[in-house]
């Protein structure tokens, strides 16, 4: 990696290193030896600090000094939303505050093109777990126990194993819930569309990417405040839990499938608006001109 570097680094301008971790060490050191302006985005959990949960770039000694090291050696720090700020700050120190800018993630709009008037039935989840850990951070757990307290609505729980589901719950999983390990882009997007809400219940959540997905196919959002993924949603069209709570999220899910306004569309709108990739495109090189 040193003498690749190397090799490139006379020829740039900037160094742009996406997350802060063992590998950001080196480019961030040369990038102060030889006065490159160096980025770090940061996407959560190089800012995360959770030994409860064993999550968190900072919950191991090393790995944290060497995050908070190529921080200070770092010209800009760009977190990925005002959660991953605050964290960030926290466990990095104070300097974070004098060379950071929140930088919200971008989505590419032509992936998720409009979507056709059909009747909304489900209530899904999207996480990629794959072991305790994830799960636990994810919140599946809470989809679950939201799925047994509401037999008569049908749950969907996409990207996690079902073999693994089944020894993470430990008990019959509810026979409301439908389980789907992978699936690609189109057949997700189907998915999506037929849903009424997108649940983002996680402990903790840099951005809220799923969340927005599910937004821009016309899904009502559900998540908690203080997360990044509260951040994404306007909560005139979706749901801010201020805390985990079942019987609220019951509540906040009948209320969902009570609501009359064109909450699809305007979730839509407000994704398009506020995260697509031209507007970070935009955001970013105005950063970078102005540091």
């Amino acid at each position: 990696m040193f003498f690749w570097l190397i090799k490139r680094l006379f020829r740039a301008k900037i160094i742009y290193i996406w997350f802060c971790d063992y590998h950001a060490f080196l480019p961030a050191l040369l990038g102060r030896i030889f006065g490159k302006k160096t980025i770090i985005i940061f996407g959560g959990f190089d800012a995360m600090n959770l030994p409860e949960f064993n999550y968190g770039g900072f919950t191991q000694g090393i790995r944290g000094k060497i995050i908070r090291m190529s921080s200070k050696l770092a010209h800009l720090l760009l977190p990925v939303s005002e959660f991953t700020y605050t964290h960030l700050a926290k466990n990095a120190g104070p300097f974070v505050k004098q060379k950071s800018q929140v930088l919200y993630n971008g989505i590419d709009l032509s992936l998720f093109p409009p979507f056709p008037e059909i009747e909304r039935t489900q209530i899904v989840c999207i996480s990629a777990a794959t072991g305790e850990i994830t799960a636990n951070i994810k919140g599946i757990d809470r989809f679950l126990t939201l799925a047994e307290a509401i037999p008569n609505r049908q749950f969907t729980l996409i990207g996690t194993a079902p073999e693994f589901l089944q020894s993470y719950w430990k008990r019959p999983l509810p026979s409301n819930l439908k389980v789907i390990k992978w699936t690609p882009r189109e057949t997700l997007q189907t998915h999506l569309q037929s849903s009424k809400i997108i649940c983002q219940l996680s402990r903790s959540e840099s951005f809220g990417l799923a969340l927005a997905e599910g937004m821009l196919c016309g899904c009502i959002p559900l998540t908690i405040a203080n997360l990044g993924a509260a951040e994404v949603v306007n909560p005139e069209f979706g749901y801010i839990l201020p805390q985990w709570d079942l019987s609220a999220s019951q509540a906040a899910i009948e209320a969902a499938f009570n609501r009359t306004e064109a909450l699809a569309l305007a979730n839509r709108r407000h994704v398009e608006t506020s995260f697509s990739l031209e507007i970070r495109a935009e955001k970013l090189l105005a950063i970078i001109a102005s540091n």
